[in-house]
């Protein structure tokens, strides 16, 4: 779920030399955006991925962090449990995921605006830059799935409730043959 692939920068900071970082997402679109802004760390191994998140070539045990920023609302429950499952496949021990997803301020002076903005500026932008406003549809609060898979997780806020970060560590290994 890299989207247009706006986290590295944010990512590159926590890499060793040598570092590769796989960015992954199913939609066409994304990808060729997310190439466009690749072009802008050429010392850093980027390699993208046009794949989706639930079935990906990505071995067991190889990634150090897992982030996405905004792709979690594009999940229902039942993927969420898929993604985590995942997520706990890919790491390695003691790996990390980080998230930063819209979520719903419990601030009820702040909350229908906010909802208004969710339900009708959103889809509308999506529509008109990205072609496709149904994945901006399913924005809400999301579950933590992660605990079920011996994570370490916490829930931080920003932006009075606004923006929900999810970030958790793979405290052991389940095997899911």
């Amino acid at each position: 779920m890299t989207g247009m692939g706006e986290c590295p920068k944010h990512i590159l900071k926590q890499r060793d030399e040598g570092s590769t970082l796989i960015a992954l997402d199913i939609s066409s679109e994304m990808i060729r955006r997310a190439y466009i802004n690749k072009a802008k760390y050429p010392k850093i191994n980027i390699k993208i991925l046009k794949e989706n998140v639930f079935s990906h070539s990505i071995p067991n045990e190889r990634a150090d962090l897992v982030a996405s920023g905004f792709g979690l609302k594009t999940c229902n429950t039942t993927q969420l449990l898929s993604l985590a499952q995942e997520i706990n496949r890919i790491l390695n021990p003691g790996g990390k995921c980080s998230f930063l997803d819209v979520s719903v301020p419990q601030n009820s002076s702040i909350r229908p605006f906010y909802l208004f903005y969710l339900k009708k500026i959103i889809p509308i932008i999506g529509k008109l830059f990205l072609g496709n406003p149904e994945t901006y549809k399913m924005l809400g609060i999301y579950t933590d799935e992660f605990q079920k898979f011996n994570f370490e997780v916490e829930n931080l806020d920003y932006f009075f409730g606004c923006t929900t970060g999810i970030k958790g560590r793979n405290k052991k290994k389940q095997s899911f043959s």
